[in-house]
């Protein structure tokens, strides 16, 4: 029997690009409190990865969503050739006269590609700018969603006061060690809004570090949870727990952005999301 209904398929391209934020927009003072270094006279540039995801049912003929020659040659016609070993707001016509923000390149890319996809549909854009910085757009009109990716280390005991000594140990093994043991934790800030039209940014990154630095950065690096911090004296510091009480710390912070999603991964191989209580 044929499986139906749709399958999401993702493809990656790189490209290295420059751009500058020049515009007389704003004044020179008004664009570095906006961009910081960014905003220096000449340009600079990135390695971009760029992952493109398509949605659609499986074609019988081939048995795919889409035969990948074709979405690579719509990608690098829309994608490498236009942006890759280009300045991108001075070269690309549709970008002049824009801040090359990430809020500002992924609705070019998906207005580019959507008309020119064979089959399937467009479901997501996708832009890194570097490893710890990357937003998603969903054609959701002006929304997007932006993550900011930080790490601390720290160590924890799980523990359940409720549950007896021997109870514990059976359930966290290990985990239950007396004396604790660490990890290097990795939590991805996700927010989500719509770019200010002043500065095509949905929130200024270095107001988000700041609020990250004062709120999780220095209360939680390179301490013992469940001994050195108030939050967790009470609550057993599973990553479950410090994800719930992260946004509880959080949440607010970034208005007229809202916080959509903290990702908090306490080793490579599990990670834990997490969208708020009304569950994103």
């Amino acid at each position: 029997m044929r499986a139906t209904g749709e399958v999401h398929l993702t493809r990656t391209l790189e490209i290295a690009a420059s751009h500058s934020y020049v515009l007389d927009r704003l004044s020179p003072e008004e664009r570095i409190a906006a961009f910081g270094k960014s905003a220096a006279t000449h340009s600079h540039g990135h390695n971009y990865e760029v992952r493109v995801t398509l949605a659609g049912p499986i074609d019988p003929r081939g048995d795919w969503v889409v035969n990948i020659k074709d979405l690579d040659r719509v990608m690098r016609e829309v994608i490498d050739e236009q942006l890759d070993h280009h300045h991108m707001n001075i070269e690309v016509e549709k970008l002049r006269d824009r801040w090359p923000t990430l809020e500002v390149l992924a609705p070019f890319i998906w207005e580019e590609m959507a008309p020119r996809l064979p089959v399937g549909r467009l479901h997501e854009v996708q832009i890194f700018e570097t490893p710890d910085f990357y937003l998603d757009y969903r054609g959701e009109g002006q929304m997007v969603y932006l993550t900011r990716i930080y790490r601390f280390a720290a160590a924890h005991r799980l523990h359940n006061k409720n549950l007896s000594d021997e109870e514990n140990r059976q359930i966290f093994g290990k985990c239950n060690n007396l004396h604790g043991h660490g990890h290097d934790y990795i939590l991805e800030v996700t927010v989500r809004g719509e770019p200010d039209p002043k500065t095509d940014c949905v929130i200024q990154v270095d107001r988000m570090d700041a609020v990250l630095k004062e709120q999780i950065l220095e209360p939680f690096d390179h301490v013992y949870l469940n001994l050195d911090t108030e939050e967790f004296r009470d609550i057993n510091p599973s990553a479950e727990n410090m994800a719930i009480v992260f946004w509880g710390i959080l949440e607010g912070r970034f208005a007229p952005a809202e916080l959509h999603r903290l990702r908090l991964w306490e080793t490579s191989r599990s990670y834990f999301d997490y969208y708020g209580p009304n569950g994103g």
